[in-house]
C-alpha cells in the first residue's frame, strides 16, 4: 500500500505488517508529488504523478522511469494500470482542458505513449479524478467533473466517458444529472468500478451508487442509497464494495436489471445469462 503526506513523501506499507512503514527515496519521486498513485497488478511498479510529470518506479529494483516527451496534466492527474499491467491509462487536466492518455509499459518499465485523446468539452468538467479499466482490459472509463465542487445546470454531477482502450475511440458518454440520478446532489469525485463480470459500471456519488450498463451507457433506475461514496472496489468472490460516510457496504445492481457478460478471446461477448453465470457473485 502507498500513501503520500503533506511533505511530499511517499510511504509504503506491507499488508502483512502494517506497523512497518518505509519511505520511498526522494530520488525516485516526481519533482513535486501531487495527484494520484497507482500500483501495477503484480505490485512491482508504482506510478506517481507531479505537475506535468509521470514517473513509474520499479519498487523491487529501486529504478525510476520517466519521459519528458510524454505530456501529462498540471493539476489533477489520475493513472490506472490495465488488468495485465501492460499499459497505463492517465486522466489529465490542464487549465480547464481534459484528456485521456494511454501509455504502453515495457517489461523493463520503459514507457511509450500510444495516444492522447481530448475528453468531450462540456463547459463545466475540468478535472479527471477517476479512471478505471474493465475486467478484460478492452475498455476504459473516466469521470470528469467541475473543479468548484458544485453541480452544474440541472444538477449535473459530471460526465462518464467510456473509450476503447486499444484505440481511444469513443464507445459512449453519459451526462450524470438530477434527471439521471433521480435525486439532487453536488459535483463529486465519483470513484468508478466495473463489476467483475464486466456488465455494469458503478459510479460513487455523494448520494449513493449509480449503476450504468457498461455496454450501452443506460443508467439503472434508482440509486443504491449507501451515503456519500469515497471508494469502490470489486472482486469476483465478493462483487463490489463501497466505502462511504456510513461505513463499508457490499452493493449490487438493481435485481430486476441484473445481467452478465462473459468474454471470449479478445474481449468478444460469447454469452449472456442470469445472475449465476460462471459463478459470478457481482449481483448476488
Amino acid at each position: 500500500m502507498a500513501d503520500g503526506n503533506a511533505y511530499g513523501a511517499v510511504l509504503l506499507w506491507d499488508w502483512n505488517d502494517l506497523g512497518t512503514v518505509e519511505e520511498l527515496p526522494a530520488e525516485l519521486l516526481p519533482d513535486r508529488v501531487q495527484g494520484h498513485a497507482a500500483w501495477s497488478p503484480d505490485g512491482r511498479l508504482l506510478a506517481l504523478t507531479g505537475s506535468e510529470q509521470l514517473v513509474v518506479v520499479d519498487i523491487a529494483r529501486g529504478v525510476r522511469y520517466d519521459d519528458d516527451e510524454i505530456m501529462v496534466g498540471d493539476w489533477d492527474i489520475t493513472p490506472r494500470f490495465s488488468p495485465d499491467g501492460r499499459c497505463l491509462a492517465v486522466g489529465n487536466s490542464m487549465q480547464g482542458s481534459t484528456w485521456l492518455s494511454m501509455i504502453d509499459i515495457g517489461a523493463d518499465g520503459v514507457r511509450t505513449e500510444r495516444y492522447a485523446r481530448n475528453m468531450p468539452p462540456t463547459g463545466l468538467s475540468d478535472l479527471v479524478p477517476s479512471v478505471v479499466f474493465g475486467p478484460d482490459g478492452t475498455r476504459v472509463a473516466a469521470w470528469t467533473r467541475k473543479d468548484e465542487g458544485r453541480s452544474g445546470p440541472n444538477g449535473c454531477r459530471g460526465l462518464l466517458v467510456v473509450r476503447d482502450a486499444a484505440t481511444g475511440d469513443p464507445v459512449w458518454d453519459l451526462r450524470v444529472d438530477d434527471e439521471v440520478v433521480g435525486v439532487p446532489g453536488d459535483s463529486w469525485w465519483a470513484p468508478l468500478c466495473f463489476t467483475p463480470c464486466g456488465a455494469w459500471i458503478a459510479i460513487g456519488l455523494d448520494t449513493g451508487v449509480l449503476w450504468v450498463d457498461a455496454e450501452t451507457g443506460t443508467p439503472a433506475a434508482g440509486l443504491t442509497p449507501v451515503g456519500a461514496v469515497h471508494a469502490l472496489a470489486g472482486a469476483v468472490h465478493v462483487g463490489v464494495v463501497a466505502a462511504t460516510d456510513r461505513g463499508v457496504h457490499r452493493v449490487s445492481p438493481p435485481a430486476r436489471q441484473r445481467r452478465h457478460r462473459r468474454h471470449g478471446a479478445r474481449g468478444r461477448v460469447v454469452s449472456v445469462g442470469g445472475p449465476t453465470l460462471g459463478g459470478c457473485r457481482c449481483c448476488l
